[in-house]
């Protein structure tokens, strides 16, 4: 066992001083997070929020929360009075305003997938060309991603540098 141990601290050891040598620096990115924080992509997300489409889902949604609220407080002051025809009658309102719910957010969240999907298409090979002259102009050796990474200083991650070179694009 303690040769075990010894043989593991002395691997260990070697694979720290080989990365020490390592040609270039190790940084971690976060692409879709650059890409959706440039001004391209930020204005993309304004004009869908800003849409019609989109104004009138907020608005439906605003009424179905109002509508739950309400039930809510219906069945908390007067519940316990309620026949069981009642209790059906708030049960089926309130699992309709649910689905109705479930439904608006399922939509809004295919509208904002359908943006994302767009400003990846327009954007093209740009996150690539703007990624490769920053590993070039850094001199980075190894560009990990968030989740690959248990910890990393502040100072390793290029994700805002990434979106300030595609915002210049």
């Amino acid at each position: 066992m303690k040769k075990l141990l010894i043989g593991l601290v002395a691997a260990s050891c070697c694979m720290v001083s080989a990365l020490s040598f390592a040609e270039g620096r190790i940084a971690v990115l976060d692409a879709q997070g650059a890409i959706m924080r440039t001004e391209f992509a930020l204005n993309k997300f304004k004009e869908l929020n800003e849409s019609a489409e989109i104004v009138e889902m907020r608005a439906k949604l605003e009424r179905v929360q109002s509508e739950l609220k309400k039930i809510a407080e219906e069945a908390e002051k007067d519940g316990l009075t309620w026949d069981d025809a009642k209790k059906a009658e708030m049960a089926k309102r309130q699992e309709t305003q649910l689905a109705e719910r479930k439904h608006l957010a399922e939509r809004f969240q295919a509208e904002q997938v359908a943006v994302q999907q767009t400003i990846m298409r327009e954007l093209g090979e740009k996150p690539n060309t703007a990624l490769k002259e920053l590993i070039k102009l850094e001199g980075i050796g190894l560009v990990l991603s968030p989740q690959a990474v248990i910890h990393a200083d502040t100072s390793f991650d290029i994700t805002a540098k990434l979106t300030e070179r595609l915002n210049k694009m």
